[in-house]
């Protein structure tokens, strides 16, 4: 199968259109990989899909140190509704 990187390359070559030489795959991930230890990005945490990096995104959290942020927060959250679940239990 062509990457589409690869399929761009040939289509410009086929045009006649000069293309910079490009990166390999490793030299690729390379930088991928430094430039999102960097920043921080959460597509350094183990097992957190795209998907639910992008929902994270739309709630404001861009970076490692937001999930952790936003972790700490949904567990007190959770926790606080244990604890109003478990009263009103008790309380009837």
């Amino acid at each position: 199968m062509i990457s589409d990187r690869h399929r761009s390359t040939d289509e410009d070559a086929a045009a006649g259109i000069n293309t910079p030489a490009a990166r390999s795959d490793r030299d690729e991930q390379a930088y991928c990989w430094t430039m999102a230890r960097a920043i921080g990005h959460p597509s350094r945490i183990a097992g957190l899909t795209e998907g639910a990096a992008g929902k994270l995104l739309e709630r404001g959290v861009a970076d490692i140190a937001g999930v952790e942020a936003y972790s700490a927060i949904s567990e007190l959250l959770r926790l606080a509704q244990f604890a109003s679940d478990r009263w009103t239990e008790l309380t009837g």
